[in-house]
């Protein structure tokens, strides 16, 4: 089988670390799906927020990234979209986002009929309904725009999870032919560790990490929450980018006034490589999100024999029967802080077990998920549906590559 060239328009890509789990997702796909899926991305020349593009990049050219092509555009405008979808070959069009500007204009752009191939839209969890409360005038109006213009006739949904797939339908947008499939996101690869260089656990005391995007689905008012009521020492080290600066302005004055025994420090981005060693060297990953349709920064933990306490808003659930930590109901602080205690009063020994309860989980979760085969199903699928549908004499795939 030849390999599928699918073009992908995304906001952020690699170096950009501000945009979170979709540029984990995307570059994982591109990395495990070669070679028989070649992606080309493109996407901004520069990261969420910043006025200055990439010192690192070649700007408006096609750049090898690991096993991709990437093309950093130093303008995403409507044209420029229009003339790269004419120049480049292409099987399959995938959008990485819904609330995209870019994936606007390329939605309008098919409308308009410049764009013929199929389209493969991920919604990354946008439609949940805590993501669709944030900035939700904004969303609402967009959606009911593309309504109207019917921009979404036709797309091929997909979704992480069943419950991403339930909250993509009950939002009526799928129409036509399109439907929705479910394909596991493809996790990050962890290097195996030496569980015996795993840090010694000492009663009475807790390190905890709090690692990802700084935003409100996030939830970080919550951890201040729970830790204004623990009475044990703790040690908190906070790491990634501040995608909303308000908001971590406000949570920063709330981590000010905790009381003297936890101690804890905001340490701005990790790269990549060292995230395993930074979540392998603490007690418990603290991750109360909002929603999460995947939660990349939770399997890495769990892999790399970090338990985990966080919300049952994600797809990783019954942890404490795995003995691998907790999802909790939001509803209620003190089951968190009850787990917390539960995890100081631990020495070494008991904490080695919830260690590699935590890799054991991630292992499971892998070995039962399928994700590079379902998501490489999902693509010639999809274009062997369009192959199906394309009258004779007609030549699609040759309009998509002029």
């Amino acid at each position: 089988m030849r390999s599928l060239s699918v073009l992908a328009f995304v906001d952020y890509y690699l170096p950009a670390v501000k945009a979170g789990g979709p540029i984990t997702a995307l570059a994982n796909a591109g990395e495990a799906l070669c070679p028989d899926v070649t992606f080309r991305i493109v996407t901004a020349d520069r990261d969420l927020g910043d006025t200055r593009p990439f010192d690192s990049v070649s700007r408006d050219l096609w750049t090898s990234v690991d096993k991709t092509s990437v093309y950093y555009a130093s303008s995403l405008s409507a044209r420029r979209i229009a003339r790269l979808i004419g120049e480049v070959p292409h099987d399959i069009v995938y959008l990485n986002s819904l609330f995209s500007r870019t994936t606007m204009r390329v939605l309008a752009l098919r409308r308009l009929g410049l764009l013929r191939a199929p389209v493969i839209l991920a919604p990354r969890g946008e439609l949940a309904p805590s993501a669709l409360r944030l900035k939700s005038h904004r969303k609402r109006a967009w959606l009911s725009f593309a309504r109207w213009l019917n921009l979404f006739r036709d797309v091929q949904w997909q979704a992480s999870s069943d419950h991403e797939a339930a909250d993509i339908r009950s939002s009526g947008l799928p129409a036509g032919t399109g439907g929705v499939v479910v394909t596991p996101e493809i996790a990050t690869v962890v290097r195996a560790q030496d569980a015996s260089k795993a840090p010694a656990k000492r009663p009475g005391e807790l390190r905890i990490i709090a690692l990802g995007r700084i935003s409100p689905m996030k939830n970080f008012e919550f951890i201040t929450r729970v830790l204004a009521e623990i009475e044990v020492p703790v040690r908190l080290d906070i790491y990634g980018p501040i995608g909303d600066v308000r908001y971590w302005n406000a949570r920063e004055r709330d981590f000010r006034m905790l009381p003297s025994n936890i101690v804890w420090a905001y340490h701005g981005s990790l790269p990549q490589s060292e995230v395993q060693d930074a979540l392998a060297g603490a007690d418990i990953l603290f991750a109360p999100s909002l929603g999460e349709n995947f939660g990349h920064v939770i399997i890495e933990a769990l892999a790399s024999g970090c338990p985990v306490i966080t919300s049952d808003k994600t797809p990783w659930g019954e942890l404490r029967e795995a003995n691998a930590g907790w999802d909790l109901s939001l509803d209620d602080p003190a089951p968190f802080r009850n787990a917390l205690h539960q995890l100081s009063a631990m020495g070494s020994d008991d904490h080695a077990f919830l260690r590699q309860g935590a890799r054991d989980y991630a292992r499971k979760a892998r070995r039962n998920a399928n994700a590079v085969e379902r998501q490489l199903m999902l693509f010639t699928s999809v274009l062997s549906t369009r192959e199906r549908q394309r009258p004779a004499g007609n030549d699609e795939s040759m309009l998509s590559h002029a």
